[in-house]
C-alpha cells in the first residue's frame, strides 16, 4: 500500500507544483472489495506540495483508519485548501525550515527530470520492489473523458 500511496502522492504534488498551489487539507478515499468506502482528510499547520509529505500523511490517515477487513478495491488521495505558492506560511517553531527547502528544490528538479527523461526515469527505491503495484502513471494515464461519452 505504501507504494500505491506514494505514486498517488507524487502525482497530485507535481500537478500542485505545475499550477503554483500548495495545500493544506490531505484526503484519502478507500474503497474495498464489497464497495465499502470512507474518506479522511487531515489539515496541516502549513501549506505544502512537497510528495513526500502528502505521502507520510497520506499513509498515515490509511494506517490510522483502515482495519485490513477486506482487500482495498481503489484509493485515492487529494488535497484542499489550496493557495498560490507563493504566499508567505508561519513557520512552526519546531519546522527545520532549511530543511523544507531542501525538500522543495529536489522535489523541482525532479520534475524537470521526469518531463524530460519520462515519468519512470526516477524512482525512489520503494517503488521497484514490485513493478506491477508502482508501475503506472496516474498523472499521464489519467484520461478526461467528454460528458456525452458515457
Amino acid at each position: 500500500m505504501k507504494m500505491i500511496l506514494y505514486v498517488l502522492a507524487d502525482s497530485v504534488a507535481r500537478r500542485l507544483r505545475e499550477q503554483g498551489l500548495k495545500g493544506r487539507t490531505i484526503h484519502i478515499s478507500v474503497r474495498d472489495n464489497s464497495l465499502f468506502s470512507f474518506t479522511r482528510q487531515k489539515t496541516l499547520l502549513s501549506y505544502t506540495n512537497l510528495t513526500g509529505e502528502i505521502a507520510r500523511e497520506a499513509l498515515s490517515l490509511f494506517r490510522e483508519h483502515y482495519r485490513w477487513k477486506r482487500p482495498v478495491r481503489s484509493i485515492g488521495i487529494s488535497v484542499s485548501d489550496l493557495a498560490a505558492d507563493t504566499i508567505c506560511s508561519q513557520t512552526g517553531l519546531f519546522c527545520d525550515e532549511v530543511k523544507r527547502e531542501k525538500m522543495e528544490r529536489l522535489d523541482k528538479a525532479l520534475d524537470r527530470l521526469k518531463v524530460r527523461f519520462g515519468t519512470f526515469a526516477v524512482q525512489p527505491a520503494v517503488l521497484l520492489k514490485d513493478r506491477k503495484l508502482s508501475g503506472f502513471d496516474p498523472k499521464n494515464d489519467h484520461i478526461i473523458h467528454p460528458v456525452g461519452y458515457f
